[in-house]
């Protein structure tokens, strides 16, 4: 059950993110009439393209999010008991798997951080900046080879 961010709140509007289902309409559309069956609730906009959720409420907040969790949809958390890392790792995986999979595994992150890692340093270093910065990306973008050939082998 993915968790919804309570960003945003005020005595009668609450602001809500579910990050993990971005851009999937339907489940948007479910959450919405769920949270419509709350007690206290006026409104509910939802937009699957921001993971956003806005609720315009007359009633007790928390009332409000025991029924949301209670929906079986979402767990209401508050912004603070958000896994900021553990969400980018996420996206970073489903970002490299993305392209891995457009690029028909021609390309990954990795790939595209040696690169940039490797053309900064050049760059740095034709500049005139060896040290540190140009040696300091070039010693990066080298130790990304050969910790991918560590997990190749390993």
């Amino acid at each position: 059950m993915p968790d919804a961010f309570a960003v945003h709140r005020t005595r009668r509007r609450a602001r809500l993110r579910v990050p993990e289902r971005r851009g999937d309409a339907a489940f948007f559309e479910r959450l919405a009439d769920a949270l419509r069956a709350a007690p206290g609730v006026i409104e509910v906009r939802a937009d699957p393209r921001t993971a956003g959720v806005l609720v315009r409420h007359d009633g007790e907040l928390d009332v409000i999010a025991a029924h949301a969790t209670r929906s079986g949809l979402v767990t209401w958390r508050e912004q603070g008991d958000r896994d900021v890392l553990a969400e980018l790792r996420e996206r970073m995986r489903a970002t490299d798997a993305e392209l891995h999979a457009r690029t028909q595994g021609r390309w990954s992150l990795d790939s595209i951080a040696f690169f940039a890692l490797l053309g900064a340093g050049l760059f740095q270093v034709a500049s005139g900046s060896i040290l540190p910065a140009g040696v300091s990306m070039l010693t990066k973008a080298f130790s990304m080879v050969e910790h991918r050939e560590d997990d190749d082998t390993g």
